[in-house]
């Protein structure tokens, strides 16, 4: 064989031995990530199912029995724990909330209340929502998605708030008796280029809707909530809430300090937070209305690609289609499916992802003390939570009792 070609198939050995070194470890990251929810579910299962039964009696029976479970998943089409409950979900159109409207209306909810900005996405969401119960759970009954066109629910708007609260009080009361089983704050927004205020309540942007806006719902339902003899509230929060030095509770406003969009966030999902520990002091002894909050770990939520302005479009699209550590809108609306129905969850629970950011559903902690802070507690305390009451009930004029 001619010399120059042996010098060429050598250094073309070389050249695949160095690309399979550098591209194989690459593949079997690569691998291992996009395997990562299965092999977290299953170990979560094996944890559950042979491990935690070792342990001594007293403690088993206290944290893990099946009175709590440790992973928690809806009956598809037939669940017990939805039958002849109402549910109301904010921004039930999209996202998590369209997810979770799909999945508590074909597990056999009695009625499923999509509160919407836009009528026609809502009812959009309605027909989809139905076709999925029809062919996927053979269900061909009359809907139990139900969207009150007069009244659409704008969060900017509080005049728009207060008309939907009278509506859906009106309509509960024709059709379920007075009464709201649980009530699911999930709407909200992400990401802004400028620092921008309400001009019903003079908040920040992202406060006012993720926060303020539900502050003012919630408290107009209370007698719905009590009517059956207790309901439940469930407040969407994030992540970004635990981020250290988001929080100010003597500047909400960013009136003299920095302001960056995923700094304001982060502020209005720690404010959800706040609120479930606070609303859980105020209704669960007096009125046995159980609040718990729960976050949605990495889910990918066209929220990054319609609201991260402040992002380039390549980053918008790469957070909203990324799979690798994330889950789909359909698996990551679980934690707060489970904090809606779940009855071992107790009030001013935590609930959230195994892994932080994927994994099946579970209880973190409280809503103030948890796996994420436990180490970090700053700005997690009554105080702070007295402040952002103050600062809500000075915002709106309402006040909770």
């Amino acid at each position: 064989m001619p010399r120059k070609l042996k010098a060429r198939e050598k250094r073309q050995r070389q050249i695949t031995g160095k690309f399979l070194k550098t591209f194989l470890p690459l593949c079997l990251i690569a691998y291992f990530l996009q395997s990562l929810p299965f092999l977290v579910n299953t170990s979560a299962q094996f944890l559950e199912n042979k491990l935690l039964p070792l342990l001594p009696a007293p403690i088993y029976n206290k944290y893990f029995s099946s009175q709590r479970p440790l992973l928690f998943a809806l009956n598809e089409c037939n669940d017990l724990s939805t039958t002849n409950k109402t549910f109301l979900i904010t921004g039930g159109n999209s996202g998590l909330g369209f997810e979770t409207a799909k999945q508590l209306a074909k597990a056999g909810a009695k009625t499923v209340i999509l509160g919407c900005r836009d009528t026609i996405k809502c009812l959009e969401a309605r027909l989809l929502i139905d076709i999925a119960r029809k062919t996927e759970c053979n269900n061909d009954g009359p809907s139990n998605v139900v969207v009150l066109e007069s009244s659409p629910l704008d969060l900017d708007d509080i005049n728009a708030i207060n008309t939907f609260g009278k509506t859906i009080k009106s309509y509960l009361k024709t059709h379920a008796s007075g009464n709201l089983d649980v009530l699911i704050n999930n709407a909200g927004i992400m990401g802004s280029t400028t620092l921008t205020f309400n001009q019903h309540t003079g908040g920040e942007k992202q406060l006012h809707t993720n926060h303020l806006s539900h502050y003012v719902l919630t408290n107009l339902l209370l007698e719905e909530l009590r009517a059956g003899g207790g309901g439940r509230v469930v407040n969407h929060s994030s992540l970004m809430g635990f981020m250290p030095f988001f929080w100010n509770s003597k500047d909400f406003n960013f009136q003299s300090r920095f302001f960056h969009s995923l700094i304001a966030y982060g502020q209005s999902k720690r404010a959800n937070l706040h609120f479930t520990h606070k609303l859980h002091s105020a209704w669960f002894e007096k009125y046995n209305i159980s609040v718990v909050a729960a976050h949605p770990g990495y889910s990918r939520t066209n929220l990054m690609t319609n609201n991260w302005q402040f992002a380039p479009a390549a980053l918008r699209l790469f957070v909203s289609t990324n799979k690798l550590m994330s889950m789909s809108s359909e698996v990551g609306a679980a934690s707060q499916i489970r904090a809606a129905v779940d009855e071992t969850v107790a009030s001013d629970s935590f609930v959230g992802p195994l892994l932080a950011t994927l994994g099946p559903a579970v209880v973190l902690g409280k809503s103030y003390k948890n796996i994420f802070n436990y180490f970090w507690p700053v700005g997690f305390s009554e105080t702070e939570g007295d402040r952002l009451m103050d600062y809500s009930a000075q915002r709106t004029g309402i006040t909770f009792s």
